[in-house]
Formats: structure tokens, C-alpha cells, sequence
């Protein structure tokens, strides 16, 4: 599946389609801002090319998302009727898929959960030729400067994965979190997550990166569990690898 909801190259996705619908005047603030002549975009390891140029405004660059939408295949369009974008993704035949076992006795059709080794922070998992170590979280202030950009309130996971198997896996993956309060945790799952690491893109058998993951939140919260899925040729593995308690 193509990962829409992530900005793996480290900036925020901006939304910017122009219309002539004659309302819009009312509601359009105008703002200074800059054309980024420099900046690469980088979608699962490749450098791709745009169209349109970003524009950085408040230490943000923004792109538009129908730019977005070609480099990861995602039909992106305007309904000037509703005031609408239409985002779809044709390749949700593809999507992440979690399978539970069934349970043995026939006359039992509860489901059982898969079995996901879990262990603390700075210990490491490894199964199926990939061994991986989360080992810490730390907390972001506002205003950090995070890979040479100026980053809002969030939190980093710092991890390292080494692959060992016969397969390429990439040097992102899927995390999820167990946070303090349930509204923040559907939030935080469903943002995007940046990384800094020292290898990005493809790991060959024998290959290691090693890093960080970020998001940006603004409420004060805390990671209780990491939880993370690998993921190879864009497609997520079936089940978790391991979860990591921060308690």
C-alpha cells in the first residue's frame, strides 16, 4: 500500500489547489511565503521529481497534494459542488493485513489473539531474521530543531533493526502506540511519522539503519507501549514483530 499518511521525507505535507469558486474570496487569507528551490522529496528511498516547486511558509514546506497524489499513485481530485478534495487510493487492495489464528476448539469461535513477544524499552526482538531494538522515547519541545527543521511539541523513538533474512525490508516500518489518554492515542496512530536515520530505504540482507522515528503532537502525553510492524516491498507484515512497554 502506498503510505499516504506518512511524510517520509521529513517536512509537512501542505494542501494547496486553487479554484474559481467566487465564495472562496471571503474565506482566503493572504500570507508571505517562499518558493524552495533546494529541497528533495524522497518517496521509499527514491528521488522523485516534481512538477510544482514547495512553497516554505512558518518553517513548513508545503507541497500540493496533487503532486502528492502522482508520485504515490493516489488519485487526488476537486469537487467544486461540495467544496470537496476526493482522496483514492487504488491500491487498498494492497493494505496492511492482521490475520488471528482460530482457535482450536471448533466449538469455540473466538479468535485468538497472535502471540507478540513483548519486552521493555532498550531490549531487542528478533524473529524471522529481523531483529529489532526500541530504545528509548523522548520528548520533544516546541520549537526543536529536528533534521534542520524547526519541529512543533512531539516525541521521538529512537530504534535500530538489522535484517538477516532472505528478504529486502525497509528501514521505516509501522509503529503504533499505547498512550495515557484514548483520544490522543486514535490521533497519534493515524499521523504521520518522520525518521532520521543513518540508512534509509531498502535493507539487504546483512544491512542495519538505525535512528529515529518522530511525531508531531501538541498535547502533553505518554507513550506507555511501541508496537512495530515491518514492512517490505510497501507492504506491511501480518502481525506485529514485538511490543515495547515504557513501564
Amino acid at each position: 500500500m502506498k503510505k499516504l499518511l506518512y511524510t517520509l521525507f521529513g517536512v509537512a505535507i501542505g494542501i494547496c489547489i486553487s479554484t474559481a469558486t467566487p465564495a472562496l474570496a471571503s474565506t482566503v487569507k493572504s500570507i508571505t511565503a517562499k518558493i524552495n528551490t533546494t529541497i528533495n522529496v524522497v518517496v521509499n528511498g527514491e528521488k522523485v521529481k516534481l512538477s510544482a516547486q514547495p512553497i516554505n511558509y512558518n518553517n513548513l514546506n508545503y507541497l500540493p497534494i496533487g503532486e502528492i497524489g502522482r508520485v504515490l499513485d493516489i488519485n487526488v481530485k476537486y469537487d467544486k459542488q461540495s467544496d470537496s478534495i476526493i482522496i483514492e487510493d487504488t491500491n487498498l487492495s494492497m493494505a496492511p493485513e492482521v490475520k488471528t489464528p482460530q482457535a482450536s476448539n471448533p466449538g469455540n469461535s473466538k479468535a485468538e489473539e497472535p502471540n507478540i513477544q513483548t519486552v521493555k524499552l532498550g531490549e531487542s526482538v528478533a524473529k524471522d531474521g529481523i531483529t529489532i531494538s526500541i530504545d528509548k522515547v523522548e520528548y520533544m519541545p516546541n520549537g526543536e530543531v529536528v533534521d534542520g527543521v524547526i519541529s512543533q511539541k512531539g516525541f521521538k523513538v529512537y530504534y535500530s533493526i538489522t535484517n538477516n533474512s532472505h528478504s529486502e525490508i525497509r528501514s521505516t516500518g509501522k509503529f503504533q502506540f499505547k498512550l495515557n489518554d484514548a483520544n490522543s492515542e486514535s490521533i497519534v496512530n493515524n499521523t504521520g511519522v518522520s525518521y532520521v536515520l543513518d540508512k534509509f530505504g531498502v535493507l539487504s540482507s546483512g544491512e542495519s539503519a538505525k535512528g529515529y522515528a518522530y511525531i508531531e503532537y501538541p498535547n502533553d502525553i505518554t507513550v506507555f507501549e511501541v508496537t512495530y510492524t515491518p514492512v517490505s516491498d510497501s507492504k506491511y507484515f501480518k502481525a506485529p514483530i514485538g511490543k515495547w512497554s515504557n513501564y
